[in-house]
């Protein structure tokens, strides 16, 4: 599967889910945190979305913790183009 396909299915699942700080429709209070992720694989275009409260949401979500705001320097290897290959994306909603 070309990478654009998966690109424009990742980008319509984006698009789907809504956009980001719009009100619920039962006119809640916007989410805050992320309670939904959108997982795409590398290489298979495979994808899944696990929830708040599921077991592998929340490992994923302490790996990879979503509301961290600040930056750091990436390896010196990555700046020379030898940084490890992208196995899944990881989409937060």
């Amino acid at each position: 599967m070309r990478w654009w396909v998966r690109a424009g299915a990742v980008a319509a699942a984006v698009l789907w889910a809504g956009v980001p700080g719009a009100a619920v429709a039962d006119g809640a209070a916007p989410l805050v945190e992320p309670d939904v992720a959108v997982i795409v694989w590398t290489g298979t275009g495979r994808t899944t979305s696990w929830h708040a409260g599921q077991r592998d949401f929340d490992r994923l979500r302490s790996l990879l913790d979503p509301s961290r705001t600040e930056t750091e320097q990436v390896p010196a290897d990555w700046t020379r183009d030898r940084r490890p290959p992208v196995r899944f994306t990881v989409l937060w909603g």
